[in-house]
């Protein structure tokens, strides 16, 4: 367990989310404050996007805590999957500039940018676990000059999210690929993909990793539903 038990959970959520709060406040005034400059107002913005990065990491860490403690309740909301398209996107641009890799996002085959808007039932912060965790293993795992794929398709009443990048799982994680502290990053823990399995079966999907040829593919699968769930 991550935590003992829910009382451990929630005063370690609680003891995190004041500071982080205050820290939202006043990246909210400083957006606000006239006259300020172009940079100020951008670096502020980054301040509050970072801070509202880390509350729903804090609500992540209390739900896997859940998840492993069989009490977890899933209460699906509708969410348009375009707009956590983008802010993933936005949150990994500078990184993947540095490295020189090129995302290329696709909503039912088009383009992010032209696809229609598409609706999910789902809890949000699972969802963003899953994408964010995928991207960033995706990115970091590609070449220089690389290009990986994320592409989302709606198939009847199931969403299928593919992700697929240059480079290949090395072989002696590939069988314990989804397995907590299993990674062949030198300073990872192996959290990453563990996340993205315990999220997904939290969600009712299924997942899984192929990897070959030089290249890898992350598939997650997820039911179109509405309603509540306990686990």
């Amino acid at each position: 367990m991550i935590f003992d038990g829910e009382h451990g959970s929630r005063v370690l959520q609680n003891e995190l989310k004041s500071p982080v709060s205050g820290i939202l406040s006043l990246a909210q005034l400083l957006m606000l404050e006239p006259p300020g400059t172009p940079e100020l107002h951008e670096l502020a913005q980054a301040i509050y996007d970072r801070g509202q990065k880390l509350l729903t990491l804090m609500e992540n860490l209390q739900d896997l805590d859940r998840i492993q403690r069989g009490v977890f309740q899933l209460e699906r909301e509708p969410l348009i999957i375009n707009n956590l398209l983008d802010q993933i996107v936005h949150d990994y641009e500078r990184p993947l500039k540095l490295k020189g890799v090129s995302a290329r996002l696709r909503v039912q085959g088009l383009p992010l940018g032209s696809a229609p808007l598409m609706t999910l039932w789902t809890k949000e912060n699972l969802l963003w676990g899953i994408l964010d965790n995928a991207f960033r293993n995706a990115y970091e795992a590609s070449p220089s000059g690389g290009t990986l794929e994320l592409g989302v398709s709606l198939e009847g009443d199931l969403v299928n999210i593919v992700l697929e990048n240059e480079g290949e799982v090395p072989f002696d994680i590939r069988e314990e690929f989804f397995q907590a502290w299993r990674s062949s990053k030198p300073q990872g823990l192996g959290l990453g993909t563990f996340v993205i399995k315990s999220f997904t079966l939290a969600l009712e999907g299924e997942v899984d990793m192929q990897t070959g040829a030089g290249r890898t593919t992350l598939r997650v699968s997820l039911p179109q539903r509405e309603g509540k769930l306990s686990l």
